[in-house]
Order: structure tokens, then sequence, then C-alpha cells
């Protein structure tokens, strides 16, 4: 059946709300006034300036029209240079220009070694210049962007986003009037990261001069810099507006010229405008964080994460010579990789960016984006189109909500397990316990709610309940459900004790008939239990899995239903004693299923593979950052057809309640509407 993808929802709320903005394509008229841009280059009267003078001053009027100014020279001391400009007589206030500190790397095709350039000034429109020269400088140009040509036919246009993406809205190059570049463009193997800049143009533009802004750096770039193209591959305007960039495809690893050392493999985003002395504003933020939550999910990239990366600076004085190995978060601002400082006050912003392109790299919110108690996810198919669907039971603090969802982020269902006051959290997972009846919702409550087990249709129906253990038994419940017991034709409840209650597994039938049980670890530890079902050795039959709650080290054990174990490993190093958590997705050949744990608490977001013997752990990914101490849970599933290795994942305590997708090997994905 066809699905439609729906905004990104929050139980209903449109995701722009949360962010602050919609995004949308520039207002331009099919037809404008626009002209191409070319750099002509004026040569001032002291273009050399003797060492033992202190500065020099030079005056340049009634000139023709221009619209950005920058510099470059032979020689020089490294200082700022002033410049002014003035139209019909009104003199701007000084700006100073220093040497660009970004661009492409030193070895590349692009690389021109013989001039330092500034970066261009943005004017509006000036018809005379002042320059305050340093002494020592030599060789000195100055480079006016002109409008020159016929008139430019631009119109607002952005491609149609894929349907496993969240793209957004992105006015390309044929919006802003774009030169073609000098030769085909350079692609990377991948995009492994993301470099934020600033234009350090004016801040004062309209809507209407994003073009012109655009048109006049790619001329700087190509005229002046001799670059290739415009060496970002996205600009951002002040009004949350996202252009394409560098030519070459907006969804492809297009190689820019923009962070010495270090532009392949990255993608870079300049902010229009100059935040020196104050911080950008919040569309420009929350474009950019929107804008890399989609290019980065495209390669599996998590925007909170860091990750190691090469330098490739072979110019002196490089910040990271060539050959360096440094760890940079996914998300960094341009002095993470140059000496610069760029992308100025936005350095400090730039954890804003990560959470919002989090955010949008997940298939949806769960509950509201202020809610921090981290979520509980199980999957199951439920609407007859072989797609599971994602169950959610919110963490502690967040009462016992459930939520049903399609795997495209559309709310189906949702009610509360426990009394709304509950505020231990809700465990989830689901099976098919009514003879001939649907698939449903079983859940258990978290610490402080008593052991009490309760299944419900997903119309929150309660079908019935019961208590996994003593009645005043307080630390929670973990559960599962799968066809363990070889006698029955339909599905049983397995159940984990919280922390306290032992190491104690108990397995109940459709109908909450006691089936026995047993101790999985040692009987005095008292840290709980966490299990998960599936078919791990292909007998037809479903295992149970366990894994130690906080304190027990990171332990897997595969178990039959009477208590015979079959596998046993260590999912983690053996120090690490956070918990783990537990699912199951089908192996490549679809024979069996294969085991896969989430570090927990205080272990990073470190998801691993294993089969019933402990092998394929080289398999995994960080869900998160490495320095990450929410924890990660998963549910393995069925949401692009019958492809192996699917998992929903979702994060711990402290983090946004974001459900994402990864397959088993790392790379993100989103399920086709």
């Amino acid at each position: 059946m066809k699905r439609r993808r729906r905004p990104i929802t929050l139980a209903g709320v449109c995701i722009a709300a949360l962010v602050g903005v919609t995004l949308a394509l520039a207002p331009r008229p099919s037809f404008s006034l626009d002209r191409e841009m070319r750099v002509q280059d004026d040569t001032p009267v002291f273009s050399t300036v003797a060492a033992a003078a202190t500065s020099a001053l030079e005056h340049r009027d009634h000139l023709s029209q221009f619209r950005m100014i920058g510099l470059s020279w032979t020689s020089g001391p490294g200082s700022d240079v002033g410049v002014r400009t003035s139209l019909d007589g009104k003199w701007s206030d000084w700006t100073t220009l220093g040497p660009a500190d970004g661009g492409p790397n030193p070895n590349s095709r692009e690389a021109n070694h013989a001039r330092i350039v500034t970066e261009p000034l943005w004017v509006g429109k000036a018809d005379a210049y002042e320059l305050r020269l340093p002494s020592g400088f030599s060789g000195v140009k100055v480079h006016l962007v002109r409008e020159t040509g016929p008139r430019l036919h631009l119109k607002a246009t952005s491609p149609p986003a894929r349907a496993d993406t969240t793209q957004p809205p992105i006015n390309l190059r044929s919006a802003w009037g774009a030169r073609p570049p000098k030769d085909p463009p350079e692609y990377a193997s991948t995009v492994q990261m993301a470099f934020i800049h600033h234009t350090v143009n004016s801040n004062s533009y309209g809507p209407g001069d994003v073009p012109a802004i655009l048109r006049g750096i790619q001329a700087f770039h190509m005229d002046s810099n001799g670059w290739n193209d415009i060496g970002y591959n996205f600009l951002i305007d002040r009004f949350g507006g996202i252009w394409e960039g560098r030519g070459g495809g907006i969804d492809r690893p297009v190689v820019g010229a923009q962070v010495l050392g270090f532009n392949t493999g990255s993608t870079g985003v300049a902010m229009i405008g100059d935040f020196s002395g104050g911080p950008a504003p919040g569309a420009m933020l929350d474009a950019a964080g929107r804008l890399l939550g989609w290019k980065l999910t495209l390669t599996g990239v998590d925007p909170m994460g860091a990750n190691r990366f090469t330098s490739q600076d072979s110019s002196s004085g490089a910040k990271y010579p060539a050959g360096t190995v440094v760890t940079l978060n996914n998300i960094s601002g341009h002095q993470d990789a140059n000496y610069t400082d760029c992308p100025g006050l936005v350095e400090s912003q730039l954890g804003q960016i990560r959470t919002t392109a989090k955010a949008w790299s997940g298939a949806f919110l769960a509950y509201p984006a202020g809610f921090r108690g981290g979520v509980y996810v199980a999957t199951g198919e439920f609407t007859g189109d072989s797609i599971s669907e994602i169950v959610t039971g919110a963490g502690a603090g967040g009462g016992p909500a459930v939520g049903v969802w399609r795997d495209t982020g559309v709310y189906l269902a949702g009610f509360y397990a426990f009394p709304q006051g509950f505020g231990g959290g809700v465990r989830v997972a689901t099976g098919r316990l009514e003879t001939n009846g649907p698939r449903d919702v079983v859940t258990a409550a978290g610490p402080g709610g008593g052991p009490a087990v309760e299944v419900f249709r997903t119309d929150g129906t309660n079908v019935r309940g019961w208590y996994a253990y003593a009645p005043n038994f307080a630390g929670g419940v973990y559960v599962a459900s799968g066809n363990v017991n070889p006698l029955s034709a339909g599905d049983e409840v397995v159940t984990g004790a919280g922390p306290g209650g032992g190491p104690h597994v108990r397995i109940f039938s459709n109908t909450g008939a006691d089936l026995g049980g047993f101790m999985a670890y040692d009987p005095r530890f008292t840290g709980g239990v966490r299990v998960a079902v599936g078919d791990v050795d292909g007998d037809g039959i479903d295992e149970i899995i366990t894994a130690p709650g906080p304190g027990g080290g990171p332990h897997i054990r595969v178990f039959k239903l009477n208590g015979t174990e079959i596998g046993s490993f260590m999912a983690y190093d053996p120090n690490f004693g956070g918990g783990v958590y537990l699912t199951t997705v089908t192996s490549p050949d679809g024979k069996i299923r294969w085991i896969v744990t989430g570090a927990g608490e205080g272990g990073g977001t470190q998801v691993r593979v294993f089969d019933v013997h402990g092998n394929l752990g080289a398999v995994g990914f960080f869900y998160g950052s490495p320095n990450d101490t929410s924890g990660v849970r998963i549910a393995g599933g069925n949401f692009i057809g019958s492809a192996p290795g699917q998992l929903a994942v979702a994060e711990g305590a402290g983090t946004l309640p974001i459900i994402g997708f990864r397959r088993i090997d790392g790379p993100a994905f989103l399920p086709p509407s």
C-alpha cells in the first residue's frame, strides 16, 4: 500500500515549530535585472608601501559602480588592510580585510600560491574606495566585482526531495545565476563531516540581495583566487534560506575549497554575514541544522558524533600539518581545523546546530523536544503491510506514555500504560498474545511502579495483565515477547527483573500463566537483567537472550526455555559496568537472528552485532559521539523491504527523544514513504 510521509512530527506537532523556522525557497521573479558578475582589477597608486612608512592612504573615486571589493598582494606583513567605500559621496565605515584563511588543499589543482588574497566584502553599490595600507606591502591589487554581461533569468527552483530523506528546500544554482565551473568538479568517496563558516560580509542585506552576493563571492573565488568555482558547498542567508554553492550535485560528495587540508570528505556551509562581534540569528542556525541533518544522514554520519581525520594541509604554518590525525566533531567550525577566527561567535552556537541536525537526521521525535528521560523502543507489524511499526515507551520522568508510529513518523495511536502520575517510565515489547488476534503491545513499569506486566491493543484496550514478580518489588521490569515455547503456536512474554530483584528471568504464556524461569547470572547480583528473544540457532523456536543491568559486566548469555545455556560472550570490555540493551535482527541469509547489543548508560552509544557464539563483534557503530554516555536502545525491524540488519534506535536519558534508523554496519536511512 502507498504510504505518505508527513512532516516530521511530535505527536502531531510539526517540528518546524520546534526549531523556529519554516524553510522556503527565496521569492525571486522569473525574470529580473540581475547580471553576471566578474572581477576587474584596479592597481592603486601605492601598490607597494615602503617598509619604513607607517602606512599609506589610497583614494580612488569616480569609478564604474562595483558590488564587492577585495585585495591581494604578493608579499606583506600579514596585517589587515582598512577599506571603506562610497556611493555618490556618502562614505561607509572603515572595515578591515585580512588574508583569507581557507581555500583548496595546497596540493590541489585549484591551489594558487602566487598571491595573498583577502575575503571579498559586499558593499551593495559603490563608485569609490579608500584603503589604509600598513607598511611592508608590495604588489597590491584591488579586485572590484562588477555586474557585466546580459541579464540573467533567475528562477526559484529546488530539486525534488528523495522519499527516504528529510531534504530541506534548497535554492539551486540556477536561482542565483551561478557561472559554470571552469572544470568538472572533484568528488570524494564520501562525506564524513561538515565545517561551518561565515563569509564576513555585511549583515544588513535584504532577501533580494542574496543572489547578487552569491554571484559576487563566486566571481571573487574564480577570478581573484583562481579557483574552479565558489568555494563553499552550501550557503545560508540571514533569513534561513539555503543555497546550493559549488556545483556537482547537492547529494554528492563534492570537494570544496573551504578548509585547508580537510576539503576531501567534508562539506562546507557558509553563513552569509559577519558574526565576529555577535551571534548568528536563529533562522540561520535552524537552517544549518536542518541542512546538515539531511546531508550527513545520506552517508550515515551522526551530527552529534566525532571522528578521526587526517590532515592534508602541506602549507607552512599549518595548524595540523599534513599527515596529522585529528579528532574533530562531525559538525565543526573552520577554526577547529585552521588558524582562523571563522566562523566568529557561531563557534559557540555549534551545539545548537548539532542538536537541530540530530533532530532532523532521525525519522521523528517520539515525545516533546524538552523531554530528556530517554526512550524505550520496540517494533511490530500492526497494519498488514509487512512493514514494522515503532512502539515507544517514555523513560523516567515522562509518564507511562506509549506511542505507536509508522516507520515514516506518522503517529498512529498512544495510551498510558499505567496511571498518568507515575514517573518511572515504561518498557515496551510486541507479540501475538491473543488467539487469532492482532499483535499486541506488552508493557512493564520502570522503577517504582511495581512488577506489573500489562498487555494492550494499539488503541489502548487493555487485554490482560499480571505481576511478574512479588507485588512489593519496585525495581522495574524489562519485557520481551516471542515464541520461546515449542509446544505453543503463539508468543510468550519473557521478563527480566530490574535492579534489586536479582537476575531473575521468568516466562509467561499468552494468558499470563507461569511457564517457569531461571537465574541468568549469580543470584547475588542485584543489578537486574535485560531480555530479548529471537531464533539465533535456526531451530524455528526463539531463544532467550539476557544481559546484566548496571554493575554486572557486559556478559551476554543465550538460553532455551528450560534455562539451558547455548551461548555466552562479552559484548564490550569486561570492565564496563553500565549494563547492556538487547534486540535481534534477521541475518543476511534470512535463516537465523543475530544478537544486537547497545551499551547502557556510561558506555557511549556503541552498537555491536554477534551470532550466538559471540562472533561478528567487529560489526557495529556508534549512534552518537563515542563520548556520549547516555546509552543506546535498539529494536530490530523490517522497514525497507526484506533487507536484513535494520534497526530502530533511541538514546537514553539526557538526549532528544528521537527515533532514528541504522543498518547494523552503521549507515543511516529513512524508511520510504
